[in-house]
């Protein structure tokens, strides 16, 4: 086992491993009241981003017309999308595998699925089918709100908490620095790590000045393994995860100890390190 492998190479090998972790059940079904709908797919999308990034690592030179720029690696849209997949995977761990008990598995199932049907309530349609398709949607979204009511722990919500549901806030009273805390992450690691993200999704000072002064392509490699790093814990916390939300995955996951070890390593990064 090689355990000094660059953070490139490691990137490679965790994709890699989940990829065949997720083959290893491919076409398995499940029965409705397990909740494991939708569960597949996050991990996936999670997955997506990362395989995005690793792409927008190598430098590329983007032609217009006749003039030709210069080779850049795209940092700022890595920062972008490596936020997208960290509240990809706490989404996963909230939902899928973080709740003790049937009852909060459950209630934020359905408090997550219902939120997709009030947010489609606010888009515009002006075919016949899409006008028919809000219809019947109409129609699952009172069967889903059934359900949610007859939860005990829905019954126990405050008004207030209610409400919030029922416009759509699925994590109701939560923010994220409460999922990455209930996922494992250090509470210090993923508020320093999510504010820098933040600042290039929302077009801050840093993001700007960082870019002013990463002109060249080796401050932007630079910028680039950072991100890299921290796709790597969320890569190891959604490999962790999805052995437990798939256990038939575990004996697959534990054969391969190369990509066992650096899961470890990296899980132990995101619970471990402490920003003064």
């Amino acid at each position: 086992m090689d355990k000094t492998l660059d953070h490139d190479k490691i990137l490679n090998l965790l994709i890699e491993h989940f990829i065949n972790i997720g083959n290893s059940i491919a076409g398995k079904s499940y029965l409705a009241n397990e909740l494991k709908r939708f569960g597949e797919p996050l991990a996936i999308k999670a997955v997506q981003h990362i395989v995005t990034i690793q792409r927008l690592c190598t430098p590329h030179a983007f032609a217009h017309s006749e003039i030709v720029l210069q080779s850049i690696i795209d940092h700022p849209s890595i920062a972008v999308l490596t936020r997208t997949a960290l509240e990809t995977y706490l989404t996963f761990n909230y939902i899928f595998v973080a709740p003790k008990s049937y009852e909060v598995k459950e209630l934020r199932y359905y408090c997550w699925d219902i939120a997709g049907y009030i947010n489609r309530e606010n888009f515009p349609v002006s075919t016949e089918e899409n006008k028919q398709r809000l219809f019947e949607e109409q129609a699952e979204k009172k069967e889903l709100l059934l359900i949610i009511e007859g939860n005990s722990l829905y019954r126990k919500m405050s008004p207030e908490g209610k409400k919030r549901l029922r416009q759509g806030n699925w994590k109701i009273f939560k923010n994220w620095r409460d999922l990455a805390r209930e996922a494992g992450l250090s509470e210090s690691y993923f508020t320093h790590i999510y504010a820098y993200l933040s600042d290039y999704c929302h077009s801050g000072r840093i993001s700007a000045m960082q870019i002013e002064q990463s002109r060249d392509i080796n401050t932007q490699k630079q910028m680039s393994d950072t991100l890299i790093q921290i796709c790597l814990v969320i890569l190891a916390y959604l490999i962790h995860d999805y052995t437990l939300f798939f256990p038939e995955c575990k004996e697959i996951h534990s054969k391969n100890k190369e990509a066992e070890f650096y899961t470890t390593v990296y899980l132990n990064v995101g619970n471990r390190v402490e920003f003064q």
